[in-house]
């Protein structure tokens, strides 16, 4: 009888949460379109000219529920050049990549830093097509082993923008048109593409799955698309002068995307909330659950 009861009421909330969610509305998936592989050129901070190739990421591009709350609504764009890309450290650069890329590409060597997540970018080496076959033709870049990227270099402009940490907002007529509405704001991340998975992470493809989730088929999805790298310092560094701008931190935003539009409406729903309550001030001044120990 108790069972009985139980079930009934699981299936009357699960109704609920099935009858109250809906596929998100237009201009959230124009947003989502618009920013999915777009290209564009761009001179950058430096003076080098090259392709900006952007990617949708954040609530707009994980969730496909609506109502959505405003508190993690956000709209995010992950941002990296034609002109570069990593590799993990020891690995052979590609001769082969994506026709949009230019003739001349800059290769860095991904090394571990102190901190789990956190690494330091080298120049390893430099790229150049071969235009009779369009394969890359490898040079090994000879230069100091204490040369890392600055990180503060990736922004492409600080002209209608406000700063935020290692991202820049983008607001009012810097939009496209169809995102011009009140409030509307773009959080844009510079970032430098890794085609390859890396062993920071290897432990990810190894973990026990006891419910066989992710299934393989989206695992080798997740595992194709390689990761990001992204210009900030662990908050134990930034005070440091040098640390501050060199580090760089693994992004994996890519695969949570993958991994969230994966899930049925009723499982977004629920990982919708718990985000809206880790950013809520009910976790403030809580000493067994910590607002930074919840996380994607």
């Amino acid at each position: 009888m108790v069972d009985n009861e139980e079930n009934q009421k699981v299936k009357a909330v699960s109704d609920f949460l099935h009858n109250s969610c809906r596929i998100r509305p237009s201009y959230r998936l124009s947003f989502a379109n618009f920013f999915s592989g777009v290209s564009y050129p761009i001179t950058r901070l430096d003076g080098t000219k090259c392709k900006l190739f952007s990617m949708s990421t954040g609530s707009v591009a994980e969730f496909y529920i609506e109502p959505m709350l405003s508190c993690i609504g956000d709209a995010d764009v992950m941002y990296h050049y034609s002109n570069e890309l990593a590799i993990p450290e020891g690995h052979t650069p590609p001769i082969q990549l994506p026709t949009a890329y230019e003739n001349h590409v800059n290769v860095y060597e991904i090394v571990d830093s102190h901190l789990p997540g956190y690494v330091y970018l080298k120049l390893r080496y430099k790229l150049s097509r071969d235009m009779h076959k369009n394969d890359y033709i490898r040079a090994e870049y000879v230069g100091s082993s204490h040369a890392m990227l600055n990180n503060q270099l990736h922004f492409v402009n600080k002209h209608n923008i406000e700063i935020h940490g290692p991202a820049y907002m983008f607001v009012g007529y810097s939009l496209p048109k169809f995102l011009r509405k009140p409030g509307c704001m773009i959080d844009t991340v510079p970032c430098m593409h890794c085609f390859v998975w890396p062993p920071q992470a290897i432990d990810w493809l190894k973990r026990h799955r006891s419910h066989v989730w992710p299934d393989s088929a989206t695992v080798d999805c997740v595992v194709s698309k390689g990761c990001d790298l992204v210009g900030v310092a662990h908050r134990d560094c930034r005070d440091n002068e040098w640390m501050s701008k060199h580090q760089w931190r693994l992004s994996f935003s890519r695969a949570e995307v993958l991994l969230l539009n994966s899930w049925i409406p009723e499982q977004q729903i629920i990982c919708h909330m718990l985000r809206v309550y880790a950013k809520s001030e009910k976790l403030v001044g809580n000493a067994i659950c910590k607002a930074d120990t919840l996380s994607n």
